[in-house]
């Protein structure tokens, strides 16, 4: 199989997706029929899902198997043929201004760059949240490690896990995952800043369930998350500052 462009893979996943989106608007993938145990059809997703896994375990060996690609792969499996989802797998983990892998290495050196430069995000963006953040001793880390590394496919319904894929793709960057939380965030802002540590963690953990009944829209959320001016140079730069621990 040849290794596609990631233009193409784009273009490709941008038309699957939005004719799909409709398909299963308020389900995370792993909990859909297509990999449900028991069944015929669940054996055979599982299948493909475990060969693709264990292809890129083999592709790269350095990282290996990492739990969490599960729902990033099975996300991309419910649109693409195997090889296709593999190949786009690698894409994603491997792209040069955004690579996905950073955020499972074990020294989470990446990972704590992208979540630092949430929270400065959220100080030019959110600063009233940002400070009862601080202020309840809140940290992005807290809630928003899983968005990031499986591209929100653990927890939210797929009607908004395709839509950042689409962007993903596109913008190239962790800018449109910022975007996304801080809409996100922003969705619930109010409930948050009359809470504590405790209702906040609650709430938070609480948005895929109020997407899935419909109190958070979707379409919202990818709304509100567009009208943040953000710029690639500018996250660049934020990140640059961040303290880099030994």
């Amino acid at each position: 199989v040849c290794n596609p462009t990631p233009l193409s893979l784009w273009c490709a996943t941008v038309c699957v997706c939005r004719e799909n989106l409709g398909t299963h608007p308020r389900t995370s993938p792993l909990s859909l029929s297509q990999f449900a145990q028991g069944t015929e059809e669940g054996e055979r997703g599982v299948g493909r899902l475990r060969r693709v896994l264990r292809a890129y375990a083999d592709f790269d060996e350095e990282l290996g198997y990492c739990q969490a690609l599960n729902f990033v792969a099975g996300t991309l499996l419910l649109y693409l043929p195997e090889h296709e989802a593999f190949w786009h797998l690698v894409t994603l983990m491997q792209r040069a201004d955004a690579p996905l892998r950073g955020l499972y290495l074990p020294d989470m050196a990446f990972t704590k760059v992208v979540l630092g430069t949430l929270d400065e995000l959220m100080k030019t963006h959110l600063p009233t949240l940002a400070s009862h953040f601080e202020k309840e001793g809140v940290v992005s880390a807290m809630f928003a490690t899983g968005w990031y590394m499986t591209l929100f496919s653990r927890d939210f319904p797929l009607s908004l896990t395709a839509r950042v894929l689409d962007c993903f793709y596109a913008e190239g960057t962790f800018k449109v995952v910022h975007r996304v939380v801080l809409a996100l965030l922003q969705s619930v802002e109010g409930s948050l800043l009359k809470g504590d540590l405790g209702d906040i963690n609650t709430i938070v953990r609480g948005l895929p369930e109020k997407i899935e009944a419909g109190e958070v829209e979707v379409d919202d959320v990818m709304l509100r998350a567009f009208k943040f001016e953000l710029k690639a140079a500018h996250i660049t730069e934020i990140a640059s500052k961040l303290p880099v621990e030994d």
